[in-house]
């Protein structure tokens, strides 16, 4: 009677332990992070623009239930502006932009008093969409 040769399955149960190995590190890797790292989100803007859209809207409205979990965590709105346009109407067109995101907020159940809103004006760098937007942080 032949017998199996127990060191040929070793390799596969090896292999088997060990990605169960590293879905369990991943796991918990994406928990760590979760726990260690701020949600945030993006919200973008069209040139010369304050209005949400659609996209925008479902940002705001994912955000803001993740925000509630949390009803002691501050949120933090950074309006930005690309470059084109003076400082001025810059530093105004990102105050809007932060106050119509941090007002949508609030629409959405976010307590006024958890949002500090935060005009940034031109960025230096992109001057295209990625310039246009509002970050949506909630604090620690």
């Amino acid at each position: 009677m032949h017998q199996p040769d127990r060191l040929s399955h070793r390799p596969m149960r090896r292999g088997l332990v060990l990605g169960a190995m590293l879905v369990a590190v991943a796991a918990a890797g994406c928990t760590r992070l979760f726990v260690d790292t701020p949600p945030k989100s993006v919200v973008f803007f069209n040139a010369f623009s304050a209005e949400l859209d659609a996209p925008a809207q479902g940002v705001i409205r994912e955000f803001a239930a993740d925000a509630r979990t949390a009803p002691t965590r501050r949120v933090t709105v950074l309006g930005y502006a690309d470059a084109a346009g003076s400082p001025d109407a810059n530093r105004m067109l990102s105050a809007l932009r932060a106050k119509v995101v941090a007002d949508a907020l609030v629409t959405q159940g976010i307590a006024p008093n958890r949002i500090s809103q935060r005009p940034r004006g031109a960025t230096d760098t992109d001057p295209g969409i990625e310039s246009r937007r509002v970050e949506i942080e909630l604090g620690r």
